[in-house]
């Protein structure tokens, strides 16, 4: 027992000191760079703070002009604008929306979902005396147990492919001195939690593959189902981690489901039970589905579905049927909207009345103005059609008919542009898909995943067209990837020698992966381990190009800390690359000097924040 324990002490020093060095690499971002000088901190912190002051989860309606007022006043107070834009406002704004006026401020609330949202709340009730800057460096504290989880996954994920420690400590250093993702782990945001939640499902996907025989599985199924549900509830940028598994996890199945052998009553109580839950998980989303509204209609606000009927009166289809002072009206997604500018729009329905003559509008309104065009509705129906020239940069389009006086019904609602001439934009034209009720898990779904947008674009064959921004796309994905601080204003490596250096450290290492799977030596458990992770790595990448398709061209640009996710496969497979590519002599020495360039090229960067903040 007293021979093994200097063997145990080594085994603990590894880990212990990149957790020394990752919180004090957080530390320093988080002393460094001013309140609010993150990205969409300001929101976040919103977020979290509506949970505290609502004691639930806000939807998108929900507002507080004194938060506002609170977290604005701390922007002016912490030069906030003189960061970003050179110069302060005047007069000094005091809502979102007046900063929404000088700097892009998006909002999260009832748009992200909220797992870490209510865990920040809980920090926030509890520094609730003290202030806002406060708070969010409360927020920034919790990012930075979030950051030194994704390092000790990377070191024991390294560790159970390779049993080296070495490789563990070289992929630990990348990862906790990587200054990019320091300085948006130790932020107020989502980020750090999502980022743990992905080296945390790596960890386990490779502890899962390379146990042995006689460890049992089952603590790793439920720790990874456990945390790809999780995710799901935490960022959008986790779903193809999620699918990832979700695809290997059912081939899986099936495999063992069709091997031949015994286990009959297990196989079939696994297939009944896979059934009952699949039935359960569609029942919960169903539930939440309202039969009585129309799917992408709203009605008199934005929280608010358009009503629809089955069988109208005089019609043997769904229509939708508008109150008396209400309204049916369809609100493009962004991306729609973009593509219908400089171009005519048409927009047509048909509409009538029940009984008695009614009055309403139909409409086009792109935010700059709105053509509205009077009719009177009767029993007979009648078709309408109205168009208007749609102007470059408007902020949105809306098409819409309004029920001025009595009630209507509306059916075959169809807008079409110059663009693609007779093709409908409009999502649920038929108007068969009933709405998610507000607040409900298909409604947070649908807003978290961007369904309307992928809809949108998966009918509108965008991904058939070359990727937005072509080849820079990736360019800035990639420098923005390893540094490029602020509200993506303080560039690091984009245009340096950093660039170059990056990329050959970065194609070597998948290069070196590739001669290490070459190898004869290699077990059938570690290839496969190194197949998961590149596919962790390609599906990851997939999802900030499918995020670029889905956005208007001026934000098609995407950042790297998107892939964040997924840095501890990348961090595992650089890492073992130039393992592999190194000749073993040289390894003691070759580690010295991954060491010291990590550190070199961290020490730039926090140089570089201090110049831009200090």
């Amino acid at each position: 027992m007293i021979k093994r324990q200097p063997a145990r002490s080594v085994a603990l020093l590894a880990p212990a000191l990149l957790v020394l060095l990752t919180v004090g690499h957080c530390l320093l971002y988080i002393w460094l760079i001013p309140p609010w000088q993150a990205p969409d901190e300001p929101t976040h912190f919103e977020y979290a703070a509506l949970i505290n002051r609502l004691n639930r989860i806000p939807s998108v309606a929900d507002a507080d002009p004194a938060l506002e007022q609170q977290i604005v006043e701390s922007l002016v107070r912490q030069n906030f604008f003189a960061y970003l834009t050179g110069q302060q406002p005047q007069p000094a704004p005091r809502s979102f929306d007046d900063v929404r006026q000088h700097v892009f401020l998006p909002r999260q609330v009832g748009g992200d979902p909220p797992v870490y949202f209510v865990l920040a709340s809980l920090l926030v009730d509890v520094f609730a005396a003290h202030p806002v800057e406060t708070q969010l460096r409360a927020l920034r504290l919790l990012g930075t147990v979030w950051t030194t989880t994704v390092v000790l996954c990377t070191y024991h994920a390294a560790h159970a492919l390779l049993s080296n420690r070495g490789v563990g400590f070289a992929a630990g250093l990348l990862v906790a001195l990587q200054p990019m993702f320091i300085f948006i782990g130790s932020s107020a945001g989502n980020d750090g939690l999502a980022n743990a939640i992905g080296g945390a499902i790596t960890w386990a996907g490779v502890a899962l593959m390379t146990r042995t025989s006689t460890q049992p599985w089952h603590p790793w199924v439920f720790a990874l189902s456990g945390l790809l549900v999780v995710g799901l509830g935490t960022k959008s940028a986790l779903v193809a981690a999620v699918l990832t598994f979700a695809l290997l996890g059912a081939a899986m199945l099936v495999r063992w489901l069709l091997r031949a052998g015994g286990q009959r009553r297990l196989k079939l109580a696994s297939v009944l039970g896979l059934l009952a839950l699949a039935a359960g998980l569609v029942g919960l989303v169903q539930q939440g589905r309202d039969q009585q509204a129309a799917s992408a209609w709203r009605g008199t606000t934005a929280a608010s579905n358009a009503l629809r009927v089955a069988q109208a009166p005089g019609a043997d289809r769904f229509a939708l049927y508008v109150p008396a002072g209400g309204v049916a009206l369809q609100a493009l997604p962004d991306v729609a909207a973009e593509w219908t500018q400089n171009q005519v729009l048409r927009w047509s329905a048909r509409v009538w009345t029940g009984q008695n003559p009614a009055q309403g509008r139909i409409v086009i309104d792109y935010g700059w103005g709105q053509l509205a065009v009077p009719f009177t509705a009767t029993r007979d129906m009648q078709q309408l059609e109205v168009s208007q020239f749609i102007p470059l940069y408007c902020p949105y389009v809306h098409v819409a008919v309004f029920a001025d006086d009595g009630p209507l019904y509306v059916d075959r609602p169809h807008a079409a542009s110059d663009r693609r001439a007779g093709w409908n934009i409009l999502a649920n034209s038929d108007l068969r898909q009933p709405a998610a009720a507000p607040g409900s898990l298909a409604a947070g779904l649908a807003t978290s995943l961007r369904l309307a947008e992928l809809d949108w674009v998966w009918r509108s064959e965008r991904l058939h067209e070359p990727p937005p921004l072509g080849w820079d796309l990736g360019r800035v994905f990639f420098v923005s990837f390893w540094g490029q601080f602020g509200w993506m204003s303080v560039p690091l490596v984009g245009g340096t020698p950093w660039e170059l250096v990056l990329a050959v450290l970065s194609g070597g290492g998948l290069a070196g992966t590739l001669v290490w799977l070459s190898r004869p030596a290699r077990s059938v458990q570690q290839r496969r381990v190194v197949g998961l992770l590149l596919l962790l790595i390609v599906c990851g990448l997939l999802f900030p190009l499918l995020n670029a398709y889905i956005q208007p061209r001026a934000m098609a640009i995407q950042q790297g800390r998107y892939l964040f996710p997924a840095l501890v496969p990348l961090a595992l497979l650089i890492t073992l690359g130039w393992h592999a590519l190194v000749p073993r002599r040289w390894l003691p020495g070759a580690l010295v000097v991954w060491a010291l360039f990590w550190l070199a090229f961290a020490g730039a960067a926090l140089q570089l924040v201090v110049r831009a903040y200090h």
